[in-house]
């Protein structure tokens, strides 16, 4: 069965790859799971959205924080927790009608007032990811997970070309295709520094 942290569902990965009834289950969810393990590392974060407990943070006396995984809205902002003292006995649970969140810039706002500075002095519980998944992210990952699918069949494992009657036939092994690493584009992470 495919995991529920999967960009594909089993049913249409199968009418996708027009599967047969000798292809498993088990082999098409196993390959499922491989093309989401290799965007998430492609793009540097995970796509599907899943719940994030505790996640600690760097308070910067500033009243912005960028959470880690997005997109994030403020009903799944579960809890806020901050510290003075780093003790982790000392963290208060802050009210979370405080706080927006900007959408586009992934990042958490106190309104009125900061997070106080300190190194992981800022806990907080959120989910993040799609749900459901954006079409063109879907699409390209069916798209990879037909080249793996058909790839499992290839006799001359290993083998990056061939030429055969004058003609080159290129094969991708072991890494995207590139309009598929295109798609990927605008769900890569980009780090803005500091």
């Amino acid at each position: 069965m495919v995991d529920a942290l999967s960009l594909i569902d089993l049913g249409r990965a199968r009418r996708f790859l027009k599967a047969e009834a000798h292809d498993t289950d088990d082999e098409i969810a196993r390959l499922c799971e491989a093309v989401t393990a290799a965007f998430e590392n492609e793009t540097d974060r995970k796509l599907v959205k899943r719940t994030y407990t505790n996640e600690l943070y760097d308070g910067k006396s500033k009243p912005r924080l960028l959470l880690r995984q997005w997109p994030v809205a403020l009903a799944d902002v579960t809890k806020v927790e901050f510290s003075f003292s780093n003790l982790a006995s000392d963290f208060e649970v802050e009210d979370l009608t405080n706080l927006v969140v900007d959408h586009d810039a992934r990042t958490l706002i106190f309104l009125g007032r900061s997070f106080p500075r300190g190194t992981a002095n800022v806990r907080v519980t959120y989910s993040a990811g799609y749900s459901p998944v954006p079409h063109d992210l879907e699409q390209a990952a069916l798209i990879q997970l037909a080249h793996e699918f058909r790839a499992r069949d290839r006799i001359n494992v290993g083998v990056s070309s061939q030429v055969f009657q004058g003609h080159t036939t290129n094969y991708f092994i072991g890494q995207m295709l590139p309009e598929v690493v295109r798609k990927l584009d605008p769900y890569r992470r980009v780090n803005l520094g500091g």
